[in-house]
């Protein structure tokens, strides 16, 4: 049921560390409007969100205004969605800005517009990352990551990852270094608020999600690369996830899937959207190469 459908929104109030429900306004149970598209480095995932109902005084307290330091430049900001399954980290990162919006008044809104990795290039300048011998990707984006001082995931098995040899990056800033050794090493990589994920592109043992016309809605449609799905449950689908389509009456979507993009429009408004939409490419066309050279 859409009743079931909730978003929170979870804001820093202060510098520092962000604690959930100290140094932080949390907003639950207002319409909601979130836009997020989950895209590579540099940036990492943008999102755009819309707060209904939110008091006076919280209202100008979050606005960034321009022409001088706004009270909430840079903080933190974190989403959370549930559909009824169970509350999960949506989006979390910087606001770039946050500005009142009064033109359909008395029906009020905050709007603010967030990135994940913001600010990691504005991080003063280190040495060149590099390691010597065959090194596996994981090694790389670690070393990237401790020089700049934040952390590294890695999912995946190491043996999932491809290999060079002796990389060097000393690219300007922690997003460009990322990004050319994502395409170097032809991986995913993401930067949240604190931290960057890697994932290997085509992975056999990566999670399968269970698409069939009992758990999505709406016809596949196609794309230059291959698939793509809109549903109204929210998968917590990362990128390079495989997604398995079965029963549907599009007969060539009834094949199995790696996720390269996921985009979701929420809406907690009466009449408002609730969908998360998936590209993917054809799993048994990808031809997973497993060694890198030409560093």
């Amino acid at each position: 049921m859409f009743s079931q459908k909730t978003l929170r929104v979870e804001i820093q109030k202060e510098d520092g560390m962000f604690y959930e429900g100290i140094n932080a306004f949390s907003f639950k149970g207002l319409p909601i409007e979130v836009g997020l598209n989950v895209v590579t480095v540099p940036s990492g995932i943008n999102a755009k969100i819309k707060l209904y109902g939110v008091s006076k005084s919280k209202l100008d307290m979050i606005t960034t205004l321009k022409w001088r330091d706004g009270f909430i430049t840079k903080k933190a900001i974190r989403i959370y969605a549930n559909d009824g399954m169970g509350e999960f980290v949506l989006f979390e990162g910087n606001i770039m800005n946050a500005s009142p919006v009064y033109d359909n008044a008395p029906e009020i809104y905050i709007e603010i517009d967030a990135i994940a990795g913001a600010f990691f290039n504005m991080k003063s300048e280190v040495p060149p990352s590099s390691l010597q011998g065959l090194v596996p990707a994981p090694a790389i984006f670690k070393k990237i990551c401790i020089d700049y001082g934040i952390e590294c995931v890695v999912n995946g098995l190491e043996s999932d990852y491809p290999q060079a040899d002796s990389p060097v990056y000393d690219e300007s800033g922690l997003g460009n270094r990322i990004t050319q050794a994502s395409k170097d090493y032809n991986v995913y990589s993401v930067i949240y608020n604190n931290r960057v994920e890697i994932y290997p592109k085509y992975q056999s043992n990566q999670k399968t999600w269970l698409l069939t016309p009992t758990n999505y809605i709406g016809y596949p449609s196609f794309t230059n690369t291959g698939l793509k799905i809109s549903t109204d449950t929210l998968f917590n689908v990362k990128l390079a996830d495989k997604f398995t389509i079965k029963g549907s009456e599009v007969t060539p979507a009834n094949d199995t899937w790696f996720v390269i993009n996921v985009r979701y429009n929420l809406s907690t408004k009466i009449g408002g959207n609730w969908f998360i939409t998936i590209e993917g490419v054809r799993a048994a066309d990808v031809q997973r190469n497993t060694t890198v050279s030409g560093l």
